[in-house]
């Protein structure tokens, strides 16, 4: 799902991974020293609520208003990052 669509020539993007409806991880894809797009995990605690997630998306919308947020709910998070693209 897109929560916010951002600028389709220069927005940054971030997923929201769920496995089966619980929240797994927040993922930026960031520009890594190599010249690649990698994908990031934030760190955020394990018990984090819908409040925190609500408050770190207007966080980085503040910053960025360009910002791609994805919500990406799927049965092997693990598997599928793995396997996730990056993009150029």
């Amino acid at each position: 799902m897109v929560l916010h669509k951002g600028a389709a020539e220069a927005g940054a993007i971030c997923v929201e991974m769920r496995e089966n409806g619980r929240f797994f991880g927040f993922y930026d894809r960031i520009w890594s020293v190599d010249g690649e797009y990698r994908w990031h995990a934030l760190p955020l605690e394990p018990d984090v609520t819908d409040a925190d997630l609500t408050a770190l998306r207007e966080r980085r919308l503040h910053y960025d208003p360009d910002l791609w947020l994805l919500e990406l709910d799927i049965a092997n998070v693990q598997r599928f990052i793995v396997q996730m693209p990056v993009g150029a």
